[in-house]
């Protein structure tokens, strides 16, 4: 190669690096909060699918908080705070790299109508690159009838055209 020509590439190459720098996008995460019937069949690993739930009183339900890296710095501590739970992490080392999730669940019984409001909040040391996200479900306790209301089925007589309801008296024959 010629000098010019290495001295031409060396320029661009140095102006290249700050640009592709600068080109970074900032840290960002995204934070899915779901709710689910705790059942038996249940995978412990799954979450819910839906923000909102209607369950009876007294039915376990899982409260879960997923947290995806969605920007290109990789986040290496995570606090965690609901309004019905409080904090949840708390200076939590945890390497979140960028692309990446993770989820944490809480159970809680059914008691009361609740909204959960969920704040996530990553970072690196310093802090630096800190970055939060918050969103919320809303669970929804419905009645469930005692065992001992039954609704008991009973046939009910037939009226006869003019008749007052009652079976007619079979006396002997020739109406003695």
């Amino acid at each position: 190669m010629k000098p010019r020509l290495i001295l031409v590439l060396s320029a661009l190459f140095l102006f290249l690096i700050p640009v592709a720098a600068w080109a970074q996008d900032p840290p960002s995460v995204s934070l899915e909060m779901t709710l689910t019937e705790d059942t038996n069949d249940m995978p412990s690993d799954e979450c819910g699918v839906s923000d909102t739930l209607a369950v009876g009183e007294g039915a376990e339900v899982e409260v879960c908080y997923t947290i995806t890296n969605t920007g290109d710095v990789t986040l290496n501590f995570h606090d965690l705070e609901d309004t019905e739970f409080g904090v949840l992490l708390d200076d939590f080392g945890f390497a979140l790299d960028p692309d990446a999730s993770v989820s944490l669940t809480q159970t809680v019984i059914a008691s009361a109508n609740v909204t959960f409001n969920g704040t996530w909040t990553a970072f690196n040391a310093g802090p630096t690159d800190e970055v939060q996200s918050m969103d919320s479900a809303t669970l929804t306790v419905v009645p469930v009838l005692s065992g001992a209301w039954r609704a008991t089925l009973r046939p009910r007589r037939r009226l006869r055209p003019g008749g007052s309801g009652r079976r007619p008296r079979r006396g002997p024959p020739g109406g003695r």
